[in-house]
């Protein structure tokens, strides 16, 4: 009896490992999969974020755990994307580093077909039994991105800020028509 658990625990262990060799490149066959939860690591490093449209100055370490509960007329799968992506800051253009934790839960149901239906929001690309998740990937940490990246107050780069500056007075006091209208200015504050 202990024997027999034994035996199907290390072919569960060589059938998850074996499956996640295979599936390198994001992507999981759940047909094979036995019913029951199944657990998934993916790292999502240099070859990932070169692989996807992200600017070249975007780069990340993250890692994407993936829960897969197989039952006989469905399956829920939970997604955990954890790590830190590195952007360039919008004020002094110096790396930045941002932290990605997002947890996101769908069910795929078997239709009469056997087809694979995605039944929630999450944009999982299911098709002939195999989910690609690898555009899923992408999206999630794309939307992790805010719209507006700075770094905290007093961390940028103080040369890059002093420079900045510099080029915005230089540039300031060499347009004649500012410094016409500063002093028009000047004029009705005294008047």
């Amino acid at each position: 009896m202990i024997f027999k658990k034994k035996i199907v625990t290390l072919r569960k262990f060589c059938f998850e490992f074996f499956t996640m060799l295979r599936n390198s490149d994001y992507r999981l066959n759940i047909k094979d999969l036995p019913i029951g939860k199944h657990s998934f690591e993916y790292n999502l490093g240099s070859v990932f974020f070169d692989k996807q449209e992200f600017d070249e100055t975007v780069c990340g370490d993250i890692v994407s755990y993936v829960e897969v509960n197989k039952q006989s007329s469905f399956t829920q799968i939970n997604v955990m994307l954890k790590g830190e992506i590195t952007v360039p800051c919008d004020r002094c253009l110096e790396p930045m580093a941002i932290e990605i934790c997002r947890e996101i839960s769908t069910s795929l149901k078997f239709d009469d077909a056997g087809n694979l239906l995605n039944l929630a929001d999450a944009d999982i690309y299911v098709e002939a039994w195999e989910i690609d998740f690898e555009t899923f990937f992408y999206e999630e940490i794309a939307l992790s991105i805010p719209t507006r990246k700075v770094h905290a107050d007093g961390l940028c780069s103080p040369q890059m800020l002093q420079m900045l500056s510099f080029d915005k007075e230089e540039k300031q006091e060499s347009d004649p028509r500012w410094e016409a209208l500063r002093n028009f200015s000047d004029n009705l504050k005294k008047n």
